[in-house]
């Protein structure tokens, strides 16, 4: 049963362990590797002493196997709560059920205690449902410590033991009946003793305390009366000093308020001098520029009179080359007229000197025919070749008047073109 620790101020409590030995010795050694712990002891039992942290009640818990020498036996134990470990695999229900018989022949022989049924996680894909386990065992009326994701079930299975043990402690059987924890009973007599006696000694010490208290309360009323009076004058005092105070705060403040005023005046002075600083610089830098582009235009106007005068010169230099030309041309053709009539006239004279030839030498037909048919050959050659190169002068001078038609139109476009550009108004720095 659990015991007092008087020494210590604190709770024992056993709780008894039934199940498989691997199941509950697996539990064990996860609770001793938490911090609170303490280590598993030797034996067949497996004792651990568990402390309750992170609680606000003093319970120290020994967990011990109930079932490790073969019969379960909870009076040997002296068991407070049992815990029932049930593994979920479906080949273990049969020796499941068979604890859960001898354990509830056990609480028949050895008395009403709380049960803890401590589910084990079982990622198998044979694994029982905790339902279905709590249908098929009938553990519908005891507490349940079913696995979750975030916790440990054995330790959820201890923290419920713990809950028992303090409510079979809180729990206060009906006037008549039998009392089932007579061992608890007396130990909330015990208690409830040590605490009136306590609380009476802490009464008495309280009243002596109390009877002290007052006559130094009598010599501090005395005091305080004197200190009041003095309180009453220092006021007097104090208060002349506030009004000193306020009026040299007042004098301060306003002293401050027109040392910000001369000095906002003074920030936007000097602000209002670098913009000034800053407009001057602007127009120092614009009229620097505009003196650059003065300069610019100027050259840029000076290389336009230049570039004038040089189209002007070449266009004086085509109009006279071209006339030139075109007075060779007109010489050439003027002279064309003459060449042709002398041509003429040498052919005529040519024929009038064969026609008198050939009166003069009719006797030899044979030879003068020949040589006339010859002389009349050549001369239609010279014909022809005269009138061949007739045609090859009247077809230069043809292209010599169209090239020098092109060349005048292009000198008039590009001079053109030059003087709409000169007459453009151009773009300068001031618009």
């Amino acid at each position: 049963m659990a015991q007092l620790d008087l020494r210590e101020r604190r709770l024992s409590a056993v709780l008894a362990y039934v199940g498989d030995r691997a199941v509950v010795h697996a539990s064990f050694a996860r609770l001793a590797a938490r911090d609170g712990a303490g280590s598993l002891g030797e034996g067949p039992r497996a004792l651990l002493a568990w402390r309750m942290a992170g609680r606000e009640d003093d319970l120290s818990l020994s967990l011990v196997h109930a079932a490790a020498g073969g019969e379960l036996d909870l009076a040997a134990c002296d068991a407070d709560v049992v815990v029932l470990v049930v593994g979920r695999a479906r080949a273990e229900l049969g020796d499941a059920l068979a604890r859960r018989a001898a354990l509830a022949e056990e609480l028949s022989r050895a008395g009403p205690l709380p049960v803890i049924v401590q589910f084990e996680r079982d990622p198998s894909a044979d694994a029982v449902p905790v339902p279905e386990l709590v249908s098929l065992l009938a553990l519908e009326g005891w507490a349940h410590a079913a696995p979750r994701e975030d916790a440990d079930v054995a330790v959820d299975a201890v923290e419920l033991a713990a809950d028992a043990v303090w409510r079979a402690i809180e729990d206060t059987s009906c006037a008549g009946a039998p009392d089932p924890t007579p061992l608890l009973t007396a130990l909330r007599d015990v208690i409830s003793a040590s605490v009136d006696a306590a609380v009476g000694a802490v009464s008495a010490r309280l009243g002596a305390e109390l009877q002290d208290s007052a006559e130094a309360i009598a010599a501090l009323s005395a005091r305080v009366v004197k200190l009041d009076e003095r309180a009453v004058s220092l006021g007097t005092r104090l208060t002349a000093l506030e009004e000193a105070q306020r009026a040299l705060t007042r004098g301060v403040s306003m002293h401050e308020a027109s040392l910000g005023r001369t000095t906002e005046a003074l920030r936007d002075g000097l602000a209002a001098t670098k913009q000034l600083e800053a407009a001057i610089g602007a127009l120092d830098e614009r009229v620097a520029s505009a003196a650059q582009l003065a300069a610019r235009s100027a050259t840029e106007a000076e290389e336009s009179r230049a570039a004038v005068a040089r189209a002007a010169a070449r266009i004086d230099a085509l109009e006279r080359s071209t006339s030139r030309a075109l007075d060779k041309v007109t010489a050439s053709i003027g002279s064309l007229p003459a060449a042709i009539t002398a041509a003429d006239e040498r052919h005529a004279a040519r024929s009038l000197a064969l026609e008198r030839a050939v009166q003069a030498g009719a006797g030899p037909v044979e030879a003068v025919g020949a040589r006339a048919a010859d002389l009349a050959a050549r001369l239609t050659q010279k014909d022809a070749r005269d009138e061949e190169r007739i045609l090859r002068v009247e077809a230069l001078v043809r292209a010599a008047a169209a090239h020098s038609d092109e060349k005048t139109a292009s000198v008039a476009e590009s001079l053109e073109a030059l003087l709409d550009e000169l007459k453009t108004k151009k773009k300068g720095w001031f618009g």
